[in-house]
């Protein structure tokens, strides 16, 4: 080890390696930590202790009657850390909890028809006070939140509401951010290099590398909505929940943005009108053959290893807008998100606590 290196970073590296597998177990013996981590049974002692300092982790009760000695499992204390996120939109603010589990406590949600910043960020504020009256102050370990890019400046006035400083993350890097961590602890697949799409209102993108967001020189989103189309048109102007917003209207029927169609993974709409069914039918082959078209065209250049698409909308709907562009593709695998609607909150909400789990970017960081 260098002169002067940091032990700090060794330090968190040894807790993220045992917090990693109890997150992923529901327990383990210390004898099973040492065989997952690799660590000396001295050293995972020591870490172990300090975690139980920290309120970090518990013990449960002794277990007797196996091979052996009686032994004393450790679970992760998902109550010993609270996240707060915020995500705000166009119509809807949400300000959600997360535990230390990657769990979601509570969730509160705010409408409007219009969004006004300074009114907003009154309705976030007021959301705040009620979740921080309700969570032990101490435990709560960061607050984040989710904007579309044309809305950062509302984060720096929020801040300065509640007196507290807040991550800020665009909004599709939150859900992109969430969908990573569930698929990788659901071991759905193992990309390292791929794109995930959300279509809310409008449509947004990210593109991984080497399993991290790849943000270009400006740290920004991916201007997918701005991809030219070969009829004249932009990928927003096709696959973008406004768009089939507009054509409902103009036919006379109820949107999807204010009226109910987004927001619910389970949402029946069987009970729609004909003429409505046809509309998101027609929508949903005008959008599939927009996306597919910029996955093929990009697919050229970045060769990634498969496509993760989202949307606000139903999962049904999700599911058949998959089936569509995977028909339409070439040489390339298009999967579901997991989440829905609410990943760009629960992205905002798990960010603050990622970094106890975080193994391998805390590798990177001494390899640099």
């Amino acid at each position: 080890m260098n002169e002067g290196f940091d032990n700090s970073i060794v330090r968190n590296l040894n807790n993220s390696i045992i917090l990693r597998h109890l997150l992923e177990n529901n327990s383990l013996s210390k004898a099973d930590i040492t065989k997952l981590s690799n660590l000396t049974p001295r050293s995972v002692q020591l870490i172990v202790n300090r975690l139980l300092a920290d309120d970090l982790v518990l013990e449960m009760p002794i277990q007797r009657g196996k091979v052996g000695q009686p032994s004393t499992p450790i679970c992760l204390n998902k109550k010993g850390a609270y996240a707060i996120g915020i995500k705000v939109g166009r119509r809807r603010l949400t300000v959600q909890v997360s535990n230390l589990g990657l769990e979601i406590e509570s969730r509160y949600d705010k409408t409007y028809h219009a969004y006004n910043q300074d009114k907003v960020v009154q309705y976030a504020k007021n959301l705040f006070v009620t979740v921080k009256d309700i969570l032990p102050h101490d435990k709560i370990k960061g607050i984040a939140c989710a904007v579309p890019s044309d809305m950062i400046g509302f984060v720096d006035q929020l801040s300065d509401e509640i007196s507290q400083p807040i991550t800020s993350l665009l909004d599709i890097h939150a859900a992109a951010l969430a969908e990573q961590w569930l698929q990788q602890r659901l071991q759905q697949q193992k990309w390292s290099n791929y794109s995930y799409f959300f279509i809310g209102t409008y449509i947004t993108g990210a593109i991984f590398i080497n399993d991290l967001i790849y943000k270009g020189t400006a740290n920004k989103e991916s201007q997918f909505a701005k991809f030219n189309l070969d009829n004249n048109k932009t990928l927003c102007d096709a696959c973008s929940l406004i768009h089939l917003d507009n054509i409902l209207k103009n036919m006379g029927e109820k949107g999807v943005l204010a009226d109910g169609l987004t927001g619910s993974e389970n949402l029946d709409y069987s009970n729609f009108s004909p003429l409505t069914k046809d509309i998101i039918t027609q929508w949903i082959e005008e959008a599939a053959t927009a996306l597919a078209y910029v996955i093929n065209q990009t697919q050229y250049i970045m060769n990634l290893q498969g496509i993760i698409i989202e949307t606000a909308l139903p999962k049904i709907l999700r599911h058949h807008i998959c089936q569509k562009i995977q028909s339409k593709v070439t040489d390339i695998n298009i999967i579901e998100g997991n989440i829905g609607a609410s990943a760009r909150s629960y992205g905002a909400s798990i960010q603050p606590l990622l970094s106890y789990f975080q193994v391998k970017e805390i590798l990177n960081t001494i390899q640099h």
